[in-house]
């Protein structure tokens, strides 16, 4: 999903630590488009054996996003992706490093099975 990262942040705020949940027409709003997009059948695939697997990255002031796909038949396909809201040291890392912070977050919940694969 483009600018996923920046599309979630209204939902990713609520659950911030001593933040009161407050839910407003921008989370409403962040959460339509979010399910929009999840529920689109060729949202998520099951890999198969032929392609090359293929990892994007996003970051943003406060979060993080990566896509885990496969180039399939001709397509990408989408087979797993992860996000999450960075810490207060984080956000003060470069877009560099949160870009390669990105690609660790999705070794670590590929490792740890965290990762919303196939349908």
């Amino acid at each position: 999903m483009k600018d996923f990262a920046k599309v979630a942040a209204p939902l990713h705020e609520l659950t911030k630590k001593n933040v009161k949940f407050e839910w407003t027409d921008r989370a409403q709003e962040s959460f339509e488009k979010l399910k929009l997009a999840l529920i689109t059948p060729s949202s998520l695939a099951m890999p198969n054996d032929e392609g090359e697997f293929c990892q994007d990255t996003d970051a943003s002031e406060t979060s993080i996003g990566a896509v885990l796909s496969r180039r399939q038949g001709g397509l990408e396909i989408v087979i797993a992706y992860a996000s999450r809201s960075l810490d207060v040291r984080e956000v003060l890392y470069c877009i560099t490093c949160k870009e390669l912070l990105a690609v660790v977050f999705l070794k670590h919940c590929q490792r740890q099975k965290k990762v919303k694969v196939g349908v």
